[in-house]
């Protein structure tokens, strides 16, 4: 971790170069007093810290495979090495660009969000929507009896039939506005092909999960900086052809993504060991920092992260008392210093870089009177906004809700960045109950119910069969969807691509988790997948 302090040393020295101390953090940074190489320094880290991380998932995608693989299903469908079936080139590549576009998301969030086709409303993530629905359209998978043998594609198919049924509604009135509300169902599309990628070739799996892997450290080393980074905010690069500034990375959300990480380390990687034991306790320690960092600043995020833990914890089969001690140990230690050296660095408003922040932070979460008065007065216009807006749909419009179309955020008076307004009333659940009344907000929760139910009784049978490692992947992605749906609650983060399209990407892996085991039973289609028909050598 030596190199990342002495990283975050020499952004914060170069950021407050000739500014006094308490200008650190606050949020009226004079731009005079910004070192000249602050716009350089901001792209060499991001470009490093991405080219890094690319350089090591290009050799996860291209390590050869050590043994002959005959019978795949009897061969454990995390090994990397699971040769891969011809298929169109169009699949292939947009295979290709769903991982990258995953990874400009990790990397950048709401600036990779907003890269788009210039002086068009069509962003990557719309662009992922459109090739994927050509590359679903050429592959051999049957498609309909897919969907009909897998419940959770059923209740998703639903919740976006009915999303569809209230844009057709609405767009007539609104236009593009009713377009681009309507985010949070369609992009739900991601789950359904990457659900269907899998059953073209089953060997990704595996493939996926050691890029995840060989690629998360890097983000973990990058998350810390993005934050300090993202305080220079319009002082830094900004992204062509929008306002939008290079780094621009919530905290909430890095949160959300260490946590996901933490959750693999300890119940995927805790049965594969591809990580030393050094690795994933140093791994571990640099992401309890991470949490500590981001929930002084975000309360959301840090809630989200905790719940997530505690899942993980319990659905741990080891080593639950050695990332105890490791996540116990590193908080203990952090305080211990940051109590004695008094160590107090003033962030925007009323809150400040300091342990006493963060214990703050954490009873106003249990009690709402003892938070800051900024913290009190939030929590209490968001709920005030919460029961406002359940009221108004049970009276006005129980059905449907609003629809998309309508700015929620001029209605309700929501303030947003700057001049601008939000168009949603800061919690995607209550997004939805409003876009798509309570019939779109029971199918949101009977979704989630089904998929989490399918697997964690998929978990049981691996667990019988003795697949622990199989089985620890169906209990991550359980955890993956506690995590972003908990930070949900606090910021409308279903609304934008740069955490939808990852959560739909979980859905899809668990969707299809469950359609692939059960070959090991039955054959689930008539026309099943040729990677899980025949045996497969190399």
């Amino acid at each position: 971790m030596a190199p990342i302090g002495i990283a975050l040393g020499a952004v914060i020295d170069l950021v407050t170069a000739g500014t006094a101390n308490d200008a650190l953090f606050t949020a009226d940074i004079d731009t005079s007093t910004v070192a000249p190489g602050i716009n350089w320094l901001v792209l060499g880290i991001t470009i490093a810290s991405f080219a890094g991380a690319a350089i090591a998932g290009w050799q996860a995608w291209h390590r050869s495979p050590e043994t002959n693989r005959d019978g795949l299903l009897r061969t454990n469908l995390l090994d990397p090495d699971i040769p891969l079936v011809s298929e169109p080139p169009v699949v292939g590549f947009f295979e290709t660009m769903l991982l990258i576009v995953l990874g400009i998301y990790l990397f950048f969030d709401r600036a990779g969000a907003w890269i788009h086709i210039p002086w068009t409303p069509i962003f990557i993530g719309e662009l992922l929507i459109a090739v994927g629905l050509i590359a679903v359209a050429s592959m051999r998978v049957p498609l309909g009896r897919a969907i009909r043998k897998s419940p959770a594609l059923k209740a998703l198919s639903l919740w976006m039939g009915w999303g569809a049924f209230l844009l057709v509604l609405g767009v007539g009135r609104y236009g593009v506005v009713a377009v681009r509300d309507s985010a949070l169902w369609y992009y739900g599309l991601s789950a359904l092909f990457i659900t269907f990628l899998l059953l073209s070739n089953a060997g990704r799996l595996g493939r996926w999960l050691e890029l995840y892997r060989r690629v998360m450290p890097y983000a973990l080393a990058w998350f810390p900086i993005a934050v300090v980074l993202n305080v220079v905010g319009d002082n830094g690069p900004m992204l062509p052809f929008t306002n939008v500034p290079f780094v621009s990375h919530k905290s909430g959300n890095i949160a959300v993504l260490t946590a996901i990480f933490l959750a693999y380390i300890w119940l995927v990687d805790g049965e594969a060991k591809t990580y030393s034991d050094t690795q994933r306790r140093i791994l571990t320690s640099g992401g309890i920092l991470i949490l500590l960092f981001t929930g002084i600043q975000n309360r959301g995020g840090m809630v989200a992260a905790a719940f997530g833990l505690l899942i993980a914890v319990m659905l741990m089969k080891r080593r639950r008392s050695e990332f105890g001690l490791v996540m116990v140990g590193t908080v203990v230690v952090v305080f211990t210093l940051a109590l004695v050296s008094n160590v107090s660095v003033p962030l925007f408003g009323d809150r400040s870089i300091s342990a006493e922040q963060f214990i703050a932070n954490v009873t106003s979460v249990v009690d709402r009177s003892a938070g800051s008065s900024r913290e009190t007065s939030t929590t209490a216009w968001r709920l005030d906004l919460w029961g406002r807006v359940l009221n108004d749909v049970t009276e006005d419009s129980p059905i449907m809700g609003y629809g998309p179309g309508p700015d929620l955020g001029e209605i309700y008076g929501i303030g947003g960045l700057g001049k601008e307004t939000l168009r949603n009333p800061h919690n995607s659940h209550i997004g939805i109950l409003a876009r798509m009344g309570f019939v779109g907000i029971v199918m949101w929760a009977g979704l989630w119910t089904v998929w989490v139910v399918q697997l964690l009784l998929l978990r049981q049978r691996l667990l019988a069969q003795g697949r622990r490692s199989e089985a620890a992947v169906s209990a991550w992605l359980v955890v993956t969807a506690a995590i972003v749906l908990t930070n949900a609650i606090f910021d409308p983060t279903l609304e934008g691509p740069q955490v939808a399209v990852w959560l739909w990407t979980f859905f899809g892996l668990g969707a299809a988790l469950p359609l692939l085991y059960s070959g090991y039973e039955s054959a689930w289609l008539d026309d099943a997948p040729r990677a899980l028909q025949t045996s497969t050598t190399r």
